[in-house]
C-alpha cells in the first residue's frame, strides 16, 4: 500500500488538457495481481445521450466478472522480472478481492481458472463491457492469442448482446481508459492504430467519442499509468501526461 501525502502533485486531464495540480486529500494506491472485468447491465444508450443518464456509468456497477487465477500464472508477463509471484498468495488475495467486490454490492460471477493462459486472471485485457454490450477484444501479446475467444461463451451467458472487433487489429483492455462518455486509448505493443479503429467503430453509436495517444515504452500498459478521480477528471503520472 503507497499513501501520497497531502500536496503531492500529480496531474490530471480536463477538457481535453493536461494540467499538474495538488490534490487536497490522500490518494492511496494498492497494487495488486488481478483485475476485475466490470459489468453494468442497463439497457442500450442510444448516440444522443444525455447528461444525466451517463453521470457514473464509467465508474458506478452492479456486477462484476472475475477469473480464478491459473497455477500458470507463475509464468505469466510482466514489464519487470522482479521474481515469480507466489501462487497460494495471489489465489489468497484473489479470494479477498473477490470479497470486497460483493461486499460493495456487486453480483460477482466467478469464472474457472484457464492453464493454457497464463494472465488470463486479467479478464479485463480480454473483454470491454459498456452499456450492456460485451465487447470481445483482441489482447496483441502471442501468449494470450485465443484468451479472448476463450471467454467469448461467458460473456454471451451474461450478455444479451456481445460483439467481435472486425479487422485482424489487436486492443488490449489494459490500454483502455472509459469516462462517461470518452473512451482513451494508448497505442502500445499490444494495441495497434487497426485495433483502435475497429473499436471505434463499435463504440461510437453506445454515446462514445474515442481518443487515440500513444503509450511510452517504459509503461506496460496505458491504463496502468493513469485512472479516473471522477467522471470527467483522468490523473496520470508525469511521463505518460506527456505523451501525444
Amino acid at each position: 500500500m503507497q499513501t501520497l501525502p497531502h500536496g503531492t502533485a500529480f496531474t490530471v486531464r480536463r477538457n481535453d488538457s493536461w494540467q499538474t495540480v495538488k490534490h487536497a486529500c490522500t490518494i492511496k494506491e494498492q497494487r495488486i495481481g488481478y483485475q476485475t472485468l466490470s459489468m453494468g447491465f442497463t439497457t442500450k444508450v442510444n448516440a444522443n445521450v444525455n447528461k444525466k443518464m451517463t453521470t457514473g456509468r464509467s465508474f458506478k456497477f452492479s456486477h462484476a466478472l472475475c477469473k480464478r487465477p491459473a497455477k500458470s500464472i507463475v509464468n505469466g508477463l510482466r514489464a519487470n522480472d522482479i521474481g515469480n509471484p507466489v501462487y497460494d498468495t495471489f489465489v489468497q488475495q484473489h479470494d479477498a478481492y473477490v470479497t470486497a467486490l460483493g461486499d460493495a454490492g456487486c453480483t460477482v460471477t466467478v469464472l474457472d481458472a484457464s492453464e493454457a493462459f497464463p494472465d488470463s486472471v486479467f479478464v479485463e485485457d480480454a473483454a470491454l463491457c459498456l452499456t450492456g454490450t460485451a465487447i470481445v477484444l483482441r489482447p496483441g501479446a502471442a501468449s494470450r492469442f485465443g484468451e479472448a475467444a476463450a471467454i467469448a461463451p461467458s460473456l454471451h451467458q451474461l450478455f444479451d448482446r456481445v460483439v467481435t472487433l472486425s479487422g485482424a487489429g489487436y486492443i488490449d483492455g489494459g490500454d483502455i481508459l472509459v469516462t462517461d462518455t470518452d473512451i482513451f486509448v494508448g497505442l502500445s505493443e499490444r494495441t495497434n492504430k487497426e485495433g483502435f479503429d475497429s473499436l471505434t467503430k463499435i463504440v461510437e453509436p453506445l454515446g462514445y467519442k474515442t481518443h487515440q495517444l500513444n503509450t511510452p515504452e517504459s509503461i506496460l500498459h496505458f491504463k496502468s499509468d493513469c485512472g479516473l478521480l471522477d467522471s470527467n477528471t483522468l490523473f496520470a503520472s508525469q511521463e505518460l501526461a506527456k505523451t501525444d
